[in-house]
């Protein structure tokens, strides 16, 4: 166990493949996934399922996975402090795992949350469906200057998303190509 969760932080943010992992932990791909209801049942990991739709595209049919507790996934890592944690190849998605968590913390009751990705490139970190339908695109970065590729926006009409939001560890909330840039505790406000 201890050497899957170790494994599951160097894979926080990406595509879980249980035969790959259950492979380098020299484990059976079944019991690996009973160990992962484990771990999501104790509020440890958070599957996010991706998002399907006939849509006539090659879309990524795999969960990503993501710590819930950043603390934890930092000390796993082996990450002391945030000047180790700034220069780690695992900042970026220690903040997807981070915005990720707060947004579905905080979206009304029985919203469904998934992310999209195509083969071709389209993506959407996290698109949630509100209880009236409703769909959000949000994009997640770590930059105070994010620059957001043209598939997200591809992805947007793919979906067919009502808003598309940009989060970045900014303060003050701007537009950006038809999507609305803020910050994490403006998005908040805005669920």
């Amino acid at each position: 166990m201890r050497r899957l969760i170790e494994m599951l932080a160097h894979l926080n943010g990406n595509l879980l493949n249980l035969s790959t992992l259950g492979k380098s932990i020299e484990v059976a791909h079944g019991t690996v996934a009973r160990y992962l209801e484990l771990l999501e049942g104790s509020f440890l990991i958070r599957r996010l399922p991706p998002y399907y739709a006939n849509l006539g595209k090659q879309l990524v049919k795999a969960p990503k996975v993501y710590f819930r507790d950043t603390g934890l996934l930092h000390h796993l890592l082996g990450i002391e402090n945030y000047d180790r944690l700034r220069g780690h190849p695992a900042v970026r998605n220690s903040w997807e795992a981070y915005v990720l968590e707060q947004i579905i913390r905080e979206a009304p009751e029985f919203s469904k949350f998934h992310f999209y990705r195509t083969r071709s490139g389209a993506e959407i970190d996290l698109l949630m469906t509100r209880p009236d339908g409703e769909k959000w695109a949000i994009e997640i970065k770590l930059s105070s200057s994010p620059k957001v590729s043209r598939g997200f926006f591809t992805a947007i009409e793919d979906v067919g998303a009502d808003r598309a939001f940009i989060v970045a560890p900014v303060g003050e909330g701007y537009p950006y190509r038809g999507a609305e840039g803020m910050g994490v505790e403006g998005l908040l406000g805005v669920l």
